[in-house]
């Protein structure tokens, strides 16, 4: 699972590089009084990703299982497939709206990205207290995919 997780954040890196080239349309909206283009940019901008990362997380889980007995040798058991699904699920939903993560720092409100930010960690604490007892890594998994998934509403 440690090894599903690392290729996961690895994967979440493509929506954060995106932040990157938002950022400056973002602030340029705000600082003009443009809510509305503000709102446009982000639900186009989610439109788009869904087809991107719909593409770019159906090719990683058509390749994971070729790659993996070379990059996870360990995977005695063969699960990592279906973990790496799982969890990628949860990314694809994330990645629809994270790009626009830090629009509230944008709008010089990084307290509601903390508070945010805080109320994620705590879902995905409590997501892994009830699902990894019942479970165990699959559900480790699945707690993992839903916590991204909350990530999506902001």
């Amino acid at each position: 699972y440690s090894f599903v997780s690392t290729l996961a954040e690895g994967m979440y890196q493509l929506p954060v590089f995106q932040r990157a080239l938002y950022n400056p349309q973002m602030a340029a909206h705000y600082a003009k009084g443009h809510l509305s283009k503000l709102k446009n940019l982000v639900y186009k901008g989610a439109r788009r990703n869904a087809l991107l990362y719909s593409a770019v997380f159906l090719t990683a889980g058509l390749l994971y299982p070729l790659i993996r007995p070379i990059l996870d040798p360990q995977d005695i058991y063969g699960e990592t497939p279906l973990l790496f699904g799982i969890v990628m699920s949860g990314m694809l939903v994330a990645s629809l709206f994270s790009p626009f993560h830090s629009v509230f720092i944008q709008m010089s409100r990084p307290y509601i990205y903390s508070l945010f930010m805080g109320l994620i960690f705590a879902v995905t604490t409590i997501l892994n207290f009830i699902l990894i007892p019942v479970g165990e890594v699959k559900g480790a998994a699945v707690a993992t995919a839903l916590s991204y998934c909350c990530t999506a509403p902001l």
